[in-house]
């Protein structure tokens, strides 16, 4: 009885192949180490679900009656009462322009002494801010993007929310509308 065929055609096909060797087996070893505490690593995120982790992510602050959120993960400072976003989740997206009737300057002049923006500008040249407005322009909702909680007082934050509230931005050649929430940025340049 002979060798099966099937045996030969594997041997052949090993006998090319270069032989396994310490030297590769530590490469493996390492690509493996690597490509599990990558994959394990990344997955272990800081705000992950744990309740003691989200006690650390929001803090909240109230002052004239109204409750601030400050989101140390997204670094948002809002109002709690804050809920149009949830309301705007499924809206379509709408390209709009937004032009400015008032000058703004003189809601920070009103809230800001010179000598604070001037510390202000030095602390972070501007200040990012988001609004829901209805589709007549009229601010209903605010909130401040901040890469640090104490840039600004939170005596500050209500100043401004309650000039901003009264405030009427411009909604021009809006694609959508019968959308009842328009969402948009503004970044304010220290001067």
């Amino acid at each position: 009885m002979g060798v099966p065929k099937n045996y030969r055609i594997f041997e052949v096909c090993l006998s090319g192949r270069k032989k396994f060797d310490m030297k590769n087996m530590k490469t493996t070893k390492i690509i493996l180490f690597a490509a599990i505490y990558f994959l394990f690593g990344f997955c272990n995120r800081p705000y992950a679900q744990n309740s003691n982790e989200q006690n650390k992510r929001f803090f909240e602050r109230t002052i004239n009656g109204q409750t601030y959120i400050y989101d140390t993960l997204r670094r948002v400072i809002e109002n709690k009462k804050n809920h149009i976003y949830s309301l705007t989740l499924l809206e379509p997206h709408c390209d709009f322009w937004v032009g400015v009737i008032n000058p703004i300057d003189e809601i920070f002049d009103k809230v800001f002494s010179t000598a604070r923006k001037k510390e202000l500008k030095r602390v972070n040249s501007n200040l990012s801010m988001f609004f829901y407005s209805d589709s007549s322009g009229n601010v209903l909702e605010m909130g401040f993007l901040l890469r640090n909680i104490s840039m600004l007082t939170l005596e500050e934050v209500n100043a401004l929310e309650n000039e901003f509230l009264k405030y009427k931005f411009q909604i021009r050649n809006a694609a959508c509308p019968n959308n009842k929430y328009y969402f948009f940025s503004y970044n304010y340049r220290w001067k």
